[in-house]
């Protein structure tokens, strides 16, 4: 009986302290997710100016996204964001409210014992839940399948590579990739690069996002992460984003 009640306690111990790592990139899919039974809370707040070439206009679009990650089980993670959108056009009045709410999961299928190299297939949907009248949604529902994978080099250097295919509301379906850089500063520091490319659209375009980042965790519960880029061959030119998130157990 005693055995029992000290691998009762060790095992609330552990649950309490065990902890995910929250994303440190802004356009791709790491697997850095909440461990099972985690949940991780957060608010990411997205800048884009966003450019009418034809009006020669720009608009500032300002989404900040509550959001939340449950790890369902050591290799299944779930997530759910809900946006908040304000939009700023140079002509005409500003608009803002609830954006496209997102569900997704993602599934770590394969994953080495030292946790790199990994391959981890996601889905996620967007439903119609923002004005596509004011901009604020896609006034369909959209989604996004794909597969990334990542490994890790030199220790502190870790590779990251996603291919992506967006069911889009107004444009036809594409695939996208991504390729990412992360290093470790310290245990606390991280610095980040992102690019991503798009296959050609119905205008002839393109797409191409690059994107440069930090993170840091003060603690092993928080973590603030900045993102800063741009789009080019697309609508968004300036890209800036911030993210704070905060995990913890189901044992405090």
């Amino acid at each position: 009986m005693s055995k029992f009640w000290r691998g009762a306690v060790a095992a609330v111990v552990l649950a309490g302290a065990a902890f995910g790592e929250p994303e440190r990139t802004l356009l791709l899919r790491e697997d850095q997710r909440p461990e099972a039974g985690m949940l991780e809370v957060g608010m990411q707040t997205e800048y884009s100016e966003i450019k009418d070439e034809m009006l020669r206009l720009k608009t500032d679009e300002w989404k900040t996204s509550l959001y939340g990650r449950y790890g369902l089980t050591p290799n299944v993670s779930l997530r759910a964001a809900v946006p908040y959108v304000d939009r700023d056009p140079e002509v005409g009045s500003s608009e803002s409210g609830i954006g496209d709410v997102r569900l997704g999961f993602e599934f770590v299928a394969w994953r080495d014992i030292f946790d790199y190299p990994y391959i981890m297939p996601y889905a996620e949907v967007a439903f119609p839940t923002g004005d596509e009248d004011k901009g604020l949604g896609a006034g369909e529902t959209t989604g996004a399948i794909g597969i990334a994978g990542g490994s890790t080099a030199w220790r502190y250097t870790h590779f990251v590579a996603d291919l992506r295919y967006s069911i889009l509301a107004d444009e036809d379906n594409r695939f996208s990739g991504g390729l990412a850089v992360i290093h470790e500063l310290s245990k606390q520091f991280f610095v980040s690069a992102e690019g991503t490319f798009a296959e050609e659209d119905e205008n002839g375009d393109r797409r191409k996002q690059f994107v440069g980042g930090m993170t840091y965790k003060p603690n092993r519960r928080w973590a603030i992460s900045v993102h800063g880029g741009k789009e080019y061959d697309g609508e968004r030119d300036a890209i800036g984003a911030l993210k704070i998130a905060y995990s913890f157990g189901p044992y405090f």
